[in-house]
């Protein structure tokens, strides 16, 4: 049985022209089973009309040596159009000399087609006529045909038939050697002290014979973009690297052809270090209120965009003693030091000193700092310069509640700007203090602290040490203690005192500002038993209230 083809074929031998975008060019030799064409893939197409053959086949002109017969033709109709129902076409390729034959095709199956599908294959060149079938389910779109079926050197036309005789896909006329796709290249590292470089060795190639081109693409480790690396800067078996980020870690693939490999397996590696650049980022905790609590320098790790490299040390310089290497990332500071300096070490250098100046703390601060939570559970803070413009401005933060042990956060601000999303994340319900710093050659300047939420809740407990002081038979001077910080869960806003007499005449509620830590109470009944109770309210909502507090008004 004769391959299958259209009326207009079967009359006509179609040769093909191509011109196809040079993105494709360089493009897999095969599509995956089932996928489209790719838009980007349609270029220029012209045909002519010469003697008949009976059957479509393939012309080797001029670019279509550069892809597999197979993906030419499935690029060809993909350009011409063919509308559903109608045959598509068939690609064809193999792993290596001794690879298995995979013959994949897109677009949808005829609408009559039923049954299993067949790929049929006849011999032209060694065994003319011999044609042998794979039967595969109708909605699989390719099929593997074993090596041990197939005869080395054979010319064969493949197709695809419906169990019914519907015309799947095209004839596709294939030189079993010309079909295979090369496998990948092997990548190999060199390292130089300045930079990297990379080979690679191709199978198959003689030693006579020139490498096949190749093609070399890069990326930041966990990136998911790849770099390409233009086609003139290759070397014929390598390429050296250059303008990467130093002790950064990368990788790399390789492909050759044509006809065109897979990309073969990744390369990693780390380009070598660098002198490091930039400042550390230095800051201190002064202790003015605990006695023997003692001061610390303390800095940040040195940013590894900066370090390009292993930071081995930190120097940091006290005077009047001289500098010494510390590990990261604090320092005992006396805290009547001046000022203090640091810097990072590498193998391949050190960076310039960080001089944090504590000489004076009286300068001109910020002003009008302000702070307060932001959608998504953040803290902004805004401000005022100060009249003389500092060095540096600075915004400190920390847990007010936390552990004492625990040190500050901290972020330097630009000049230019008048407010700043604090970095990290913070806790609901938990009070932070937010202080900020101008900074300056000689010292710095500190705005008072805020205490500040990210979200606010109800308080969990009620005011404590109520207690009632008469001052008539008639009046009394309500007195108590603030709600415990751990308690709040958000600023107070208010109290709110519950009175209820002995006898059921009184039976009243006061709002009392949260700032207030008593209240005079008149118009009370002399020689009379009250039952009082508190509670607290932040903007969330009102708390529970206190254990009940009785006091008894004197008599007259």
């Amino acid at each position: 049985m004769s391959g299958p083809g259209p009326s207009w074929v079967s009359r006509t031998k179609i040769c093909l022209t191509l011109k196809p975008p040079e993105s494709l060019l360089r493009s897999e030799t095969t599509p995956h089973p089932g996928t489209e064409l790719p838009a980007q893939a349609k270029g220029e197409l012209s045909w002519e009309q010469q003697e008949p053959l009976g059957q479509v086949v393939m012309s080797p002109l001029g670019s279509m040596e550069c892809w597999s017969g197979a993906w030419v033709l499935l690029l060809a109709l993909e350009v011409l159009g063919i509308a559903n129902g109608q045959p598509v076409a068939l690609a064809c390729h193999r792993l290596g000399p001794r690879g298995d034959m995979n013959c994949s095709w897109a677009g949808p199956a005829p609408h009559n087609a039923s049954g299993p599908y067949h790929l049929h294959y006849r011999g032209l060149k060694l065994l003319p006529g011999a044609s042998q079938s794979a039967p595969f389910p109708p909605r699989q779109r390719w099929v593997l045909v074993e090596r041990s079926h197939l005869t080395q050197n054979e010319v064969y036309d493949v197709w695809v038939e419906a169990d019914d005789g519907t015309n799947v896909t095209w004839t596709l006329r294939l030189d079993l050697d010309a079909i295979v796709k090369p496998p990948p290249p092997r990548l190999s590292l060199v390292n130089m002290s300045s930079g990297v470089a990379v080979t690679w060795e191709t199978e198959g190639s003689l030693p006579a014979t020139p490498p096949p081109a190749c093609e070399l693409r890069y990326r930041l480790c966990g990136a998911s973009n790849w770099t390409s690396v233009p086609e003139d800067d290759l070397e014929p078996s390598g390429h050296e690297f250059l303008g990467l980020e130093p002790f950064t870690a990368y990788e790399a693939q390789a492909r050759c052809g044509p006809p065109w490999s897979d990309w073969g397996a990744p390369l990693y590696f780390t380009t070598p270090e660098a002198a490091p650049e930039g400042l550390v980022d230095v800051w201190r905790v002064l202790n003015d209120t605990e006695p023997g609590r003692p001061c610390l320098l303390l800095w940040k790790e040195l940013d590894p965009k900066l370090a390009r490299g292993v930071v081995t040390s930190y120097n940091v310089a006290i005077p009047p003693a001289p500098d010494q290497a510390v590990p990261c990332c604090h320092a005992r500071l006396p805290c009547t030091a001046p000022n203090a300096s640091i810097s990072a070490s590498t193998h391949r250098g050190r960076t310039k000193p960080a001089i944090l100046s504590l000489e004076r703390t009286d300068l001109p601060p910020p002003q009008k700092v302000q702070a307060e939570a932001v959608s998504g559970g953040g803290l902004a803070v805004s401000w005022v310069a100060p009249g003389v413009e500092p060095r540096e401005l600075l915004v400190e933060w920390a847990e007010e509640m936390g552990d004492p042990r625990t040190l500050p956060n901290w972020t330097r601000c630009p000049l230019e700007h008048n407010h700043i999303l604090l970095p990290g994340k913070f806790q609901p319900e938990v009070p932070y203090q937010v202080r900020m710093y101008a900074l300056y050659p000689r010292g710095f300047g500190a705005a008072p602290s805020i205490r500040v939420y990210v979200q606010e809740g109800v308080p969990s407990a009620g005011p404590e040490g109520l207690h009632a002081q008469s001052v008539s038979p008639t009046a009394s001077v309500i007195s108590w203690h603030e709600i415990p910080l751990r308690y709040c869960h958000g600023k107070l806003v208010n109290y709110t005192l519950y009175l209820e007499s002995a006898t059921g005449s009184l039976n009243t509620n006061q709002s009392v500002n949260a700032s207030e830590r008593s209240y005079w109470l008149s118009g009370l009944q002399p020689d009379t038993a009250y039952y009082l109770r508190m509670s607290g309210s932040t903007n969330v909502g009102e708390g529970p209230t206190s254990a009940v507090y009785v006091f008894h008004t004197p008599s007259c």
